[in-house]
């Protein structure tokens, strides 16, 4: 299991693009994704759900990732929000 923890940067918070964005990305691997923040911890792979956090630029949040390619998940998740959120 390897968790990691990112900080929104984007002045306009964490919406739904880079949401669908993080959604997808998590389908393609194998591994499960949890999405960890204030909202609770809800299933990385489940748009609905996904679509109820509401965050703000600087606050935080944390991907759990768990299977048998969570470190290809996770360098790929990394990359991903570093882009679309810093």
């Amino acid at each position: 299991m390897r968790e990691i923890r990112f900080t929104i940067r984007d002045p306009r918070g964490l919406h739904v693009v880079p949401l669908g964005s993080l959604v997808h990305a998590c389908c393609a691997f194998d591994s499960n994704v949890l999405f960890i923040c204030k909202d609770g911890t809800l299933n990385g792979k489940d748009l609905p759900s996904m679509l109820r956090v509401a965050l703000r630029r600087y606050d935080s949040f944390a991907l759990r990732f768990s299977g048998r390619d969570e470190e290809k998940a996770a360098n790929y998740l990394t990359d991903l929000i570093n882009k679309s959120l810093a």
